[in-house]
Protein backbone atom coordinates (compact mmCIF):
# COMPACT_ATOMS: atom_id res chain seq x y z
CA UNK A 1 0.00 0.00 0.00
CA UNK A 2 1.22 3.34 -1.09
CA UNK A 3 0.91 6.23 1.45
CA UNK A 4 0.02 9.49 0.12
CA UNK A 5 1.25 12.73 1.83
CA UNK A 6 -1.01 16.04 1.05
CA UNK A 7 0.58 19.34 1.87
CA UNK A 8 -1.97 21.72 3.01
CA UNK A 9 -1.83 25.14 5.35
CA UNK A 10 -3.18 25.62 8.37
CA UNK A 11 -3.81 28.86 10.46
CA UNK A 12 -4.78 28.01 14.18
CA UNK A 13 -6.03 31.35 14.65
CA UNK A 14 -6.70 34.25 12.16
CA UNK A 15 -3.73 36.20 13.25
CA UNK A 16 -1.42 33.54 13.15
CA UNK A 17 0.88 32.99 10.09
CA UNK A 18 -0.11 30.00 8.06
CA UNK A 19 2.45 26.91 8.71
CA UNK A 20 2.84 24.45 5.77
CA UNK A 21 1.60 20.76 7.26
CA UNK A 22 2.37 17.14 6.07
CA UNK A 23 -0.90 15.28 6.31
CA UNK A 24 -0.47 11.41 6.02
CA UNK A 25 -3.82 9.61 5.37
CA UNK A 26 -2.85 6.29 7.02
CA UNK A 27 -1.62 7.86 10.22
CA UNK A 28 -3.83 9.20 13.15
CA UNK A 29 -1.89 12.66 13.66
CA UNK A 30 -0.64 15.53 11.91
CA UNK A 31 3.13 16.77 11.74
CA UNK A 32 3.75 20.71 11.58
CA UNK A 33 6.80 22.39 10.25
CA UNK A 34 8.22 24.24 12.85
CA UNK A 35 9.58 27.45 11.57
CA UNK A 36 13.25 27.78 9.91
CA UNK A 37 15.95 29.89 11.97
CA UNK A 38 18.96 31.19 11.23
CA UNK A 39 22.35 30.19 13.72
CA UNK A 40 21.64 33.30 15.62
CA UNK A 41 18.25 33.03 16.38
CA UNK A 42 19.09 29.29 17.13
CA UNK A 43 21.49 29.94 19.41
CA UNK A 44 18.99 32.71 21.10
CA UNK A 45 16.65 29.40 21.42
CA UNK A 46 18.77 27.57 23.49
CA UNK A 47 19.36 30.16 25.65
CA UNK A 48 15.88 30.98 26.20
CA UNK A 49 15.05 27.04 26.80
CA UNK A 50 17.73 27.18 29.49
CA UNK A 51 15.73 29.97 31.04
CA UNK A 52 12.47 28.29 30.78
CA UNK A 53 14.11 25.03 32.12
CA UNK A 54 15.38 26.95 35.32
CA UNK A 55 12.00 28.68 36.49
CA UNK A 56 13.67 32.07 35.04
CA UNK A 57 10.86 32.99 32.86
CA UNK A 58 9.48 36.15 33.79
CA UNK A 59 12.98 37.54 33.11
CA UNK A 60 12.88 36.78 29.61
CA UNK A 61 12.92 39.84 27.22
CA UNK A 62 9.87 40.32 24.68
CA UNK A 63 11.89 39.32 21.91
CA UNK A 64 12.97 36.22 23.47
CA UNK A 65 9.34 35.51 24.40
CA UNK A 66 8.57 36.07 20.79
CA UNK A 67 11.26 33.58 19.27
CA UNK A 68 10.15 31.06 21.80
CA UNK A 69 6.48 31.47 20.79
CA UNK A 70 6.92 31.41 16.79
CA UNK A 71 9.22 28.26 17.42
CA UNK A 72 6.38 26.75 19.07
CA UNK A 73 3.41 28.24 16.86
CA UNK A 74 1.64 30.27 19.13
CA UNK A 75 0.31 33.66 18.84
CA UNK A 76 2.76 36.40 18.98
CA UNK A 77 0.78 39.45 19.95
CA UNK A 78 0.03 40.94 23.65
CA UNK A 79 1.77 42.71 26.15
CA UNK A 80 4.78 40.65 28.17
CA UNK A 81 3.03 39.07 30.55
CA UNK A 82 0.71 37.98 28.14
CA UNK A 83 3.09 35.88 26.42
CA UNK A 84 4.90 34.68 29.64
CA UNK A 85 1.08 33.10 30.70
CA UNK A 86 1.27 31.70 26.76
CA UNK A 87 4.93 30.53 27.56
CA UNK A 88 3.86 28.87 31.04
CA UNK A 89 1.31 26.93 29.68
CA UNK A 90 3.37 25.21 27.69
Amino acid sequence: MVSVVVLVTVAVRRRLPRVPVEVDEDADCVETAAPKFDANEEKSFEIVQKMIEGCQVEKLKVDQCRLYLRRHGLRLTGKKDIRIQRIKIL
